[in-house]
């Protein structure tokens, strides 16, 4: 009977084919381990000792790791630098198996696998990047019945694009995903094109996520590698290196385009990429994954090696930077209220706020605050000695401290700098950021 959990027959040579990685010393796998990217000195010792407790019953399984202190040939150093297995056609064939037969009894309902085409795919897509499956699935479904062809999507005015899209997140998405509906009317007849340069160009698709729409919708056998892959990836290779480093990344795109079926096998690209994408997001999770559920794990390199909490290699952390700001909602005995659309240069291009000012590098912060809104608006304020709320979120790297003010003042004059007067029925219907809609909504009547 085959032993499932022999990546690899007992016999000499390099850890898996050679694929192109940076070039290293002679070295043991201990000092290649140890100076991996991203793992400190404990963490590196902690996997070290592991691997050890555990190398006689990996070479029961038929695992070859390269001997704690063993010197090899420059192949097998090149080999090792970037990961531990590769495994050969056979058990990529394991692997796809598996992965389908998984995800064809555990997949999620999704709006958008109910009735699969290239747009509510595209779209689902575009909603889905950075963003969680059950925060999408109601604006997915609010997008589709307000714009259900691509042709609708072109046609829409972009203040009504941005205004469904409003809570989402990332708005540059919902500006791309609507210049790119009008070029594919103009230049596609109002399909959506299936070839992948053709898709690639379309503003707001990378290859990623053309590859996602084009192996779901339409069975073309396209690899993906987005944050869920590549953890899942990591782990099956057993990637001693940052995932996101460039020749670690080539590999992954590589073993995510050799896991593909061939058309002889009769198994559907798309779906291979779903339950990837799937077991990478319920299962191989950041921290804890559940093993013990994975379908995989006989063949996942990581998993016999005990490594989960060391792999994928953690990248370099993003520093935060601190910022305060304030937002202020100026209102006069009307009932207007003074609203700007922001511009391209700025956050949240296209969507509408109140006077925002950055306080960061005030030093006297109300001082500054009530001069700049005097500026901006051509309406003198008197400020309170504290904010009527306080904020706190975050835009890309920043953290940021919102004071927010609701000032009631009389703007005779014409306000500045393309300040707007808007009644609250005309703000409601208008695409607020989201912050500016929490301070909206803390103001209303009740």
């Amino acid at each position: 009977m085959e032993n499932e959990n022999a990546f690899f027959p007992a016999s000499t040579g390099p850890v898996y084919p050679c694929r192109p990685s940076p070039p290293v010393t002679r070295a043991s796998f201990r000092t290649q381990t140890r100076i991996s990217k991203g793992v400190n000195k404990d963490s590196a010792n902690a996997a070290i000792k592991q691997k050890s407790r555990k190398t006689a019953r990996q070479s029961a399984c038929g695992i070859r790791v390269p001997a704690q202190n063993a010197v090899m040939d420059d192949n097998q150093c090149q080999s090792v630098s970037t990961c531990s297995s590769y495994p050969d056609s056979r058990r990529r064939r394991t692997l796809r198996s598996r992965a389908i037969s998984w995800f064809s009894k555990n997949q999620r309902k999704m709006p958008w696998r109910s009735r699969i085409s290239l747009y509510r795919t595209w779209v689902s897509e575009i909603m889905l990047q950075q963003t969680q499956v059950a925060t999408v699935i109601d604006y997915f479904n609010r997008f589709m019945k307000a714009f259900p062809t691509i042709r609708a999507l072109a046609e829409a005015d972009q203040q009504k694009v941005l205004s469904l899209w409003e809570g989402l997140g990332y708005y540059r998405r919902a500006r791309s995903l609507h210049q790119a509906a009008r070029q594919i009317c103009e230049f596609h007849g109002g399909e959506f094109p299936k070839s992948f340069d053709q898709v690639i160009r379309l503003p707001g698709i990378g290859r990623y996520t053309a590859g996602a729409i084009l192996s779901i919708a339409d069975g073309q056998a396209l690899p993906i590698l987005e944050g869920n892959t590549y953890r899942l990836h990591a782990r099956l290779l057993g990637l001693l290196e940052d995932p996101k480093e460039k020749e670690p990344e080539k590999l992954l795109w590589q073993f995510a385009t050799d896991l593909l079926p061939t058309n002889r096998s009769g198994q559907h690209p798309g779906q291979l990429n779903q339950a990837l994408m799937e077991l990478g997001s319920e299962i191989c999770k950041p921290l804890h994954p559940r093993c013990d559920a994975c379908p995989l794990r006989t063949q996942c390199v990581t998993h016999q090696m005990g490594l989960e909490n060391e792999i994928p290699v953690a990248s370099a952390k993003t520093r935060y930077e601190k910022l305060h700001q304030a937002l202020v909602l100026l209102e006069n005995s009307q009932g207007d209220i003074l609203v700007r659309q922001r511009q391209e240069n700025e956050w949240w291009s296209g969507l509408w706020d109140f006077v925002r000012v950055d306080l960061t590098a005030a030093d006297c912060k109300t001082t500054f605050l009530k001069e700049t809104i005097e500026t901006q608006t051509g309406t003198e304020v008197h400020l309170p000695t504290g904010p009527d709320l306080v904020i706190r979120h975050a835009v890309t790297r920043y953290r940021i401290q919102l004071d927010c003010y609701h000032l009631k003042t009389d703007f005779r004059n014409r306000p500045k700098e393309d300040y707007l007067a808007r009644q609250r029925a005309e703000i409601r219907q208008l695409p607020l950021n989201v912050t500016a809609r929490k301070l909206f909504r803390a103001l209303e009547p009740d």
